[in-house]
């Protein structure tokens, strides 16, 4: 059987696109995420391989396309 590797990944602010989000609430309605810099505060985040910079990408450029 093959194992699968686990993806180390960030949460970034979908509002400010600030690393610094923390759990707000979970349980049965599933996990909230605050945005310790902008107080963001929801269910959507963006999920990021934590090793991005070591890639050669740049979040900043990449957010940029997509908006």
């Amino acid at each position: 059987m093959l194992k699968s590797k686990k993806i180390k990944t960030v949460k970034i602010c979908p509002k400010c696109n600030s690393k610094n989000m923390s759990i707000y609430m979970g349980a049965v309605t599933g996990m909230r995420y605050k945005c310790k810099n902008c107080g963001y505060i929801g269910v959507l985040t963006i999920e990021w391989e934590k090793n991005f910079k070591k890639l050669g990408l740049d979040f900043k450029k990449k957010t940029e396309k997509i908006i």
